[in-house]
């Protein structure tokens, strides 16, 4: 349930709300926690790690932002991580969760899908 907890106080940074404690702390696990050097730095292996994450960051945003099928838009790898790379370029001792959240909202309101795409 703590993860839960943690992915949902992640998720709600993107859009209207945000939860956290009485202080505004919240947890931040896994590759979240480190810097958006040691992003750039990583190997193959170290950044796809990264990746899987951030696209757990957003499939929570996207399950707990209303009317929202995408907050980032369909196929969105490659748009996302372009993104994160130029907000850590910018930032290097940025925490990465920053990065994301950070590179999530400057894609939300040009790719937002309220609807999933009929095939």
């Amino acid at each position: 349930m703590k993860f839960m907890g943690t992915i949902v106080a992640a998720a709600l940074l993107c859009g209207t709300a945000q939860a956290a404690d009485k202080d505004t702390n919240y947890q931040v696990i896994g590759a979240g926690t480190i810097k958006c050097q040691t992003y750039l730095d990583a190997n193959d292996t170290d950044r796809k790690f990264a990746e899987m994450w951030w696209t757990g960051y957003v499939t929570a945003t996207n399950w707990l932002t209303a009317d929202t099928w995408s907050i980032v838009g369909r196929d969105p790898n490659n748009r996302v991580n372009d993104a994160i790379q130029k907000q850590c370029k910018e930032h290097p001792t940025m925490m990465f969760v920053v990065a994301v959240h950070d590179a999530v909202q400057s894609l939300y309101d040009a790719n937002r899908m309220k609807a999933a795409p009929k095939n």
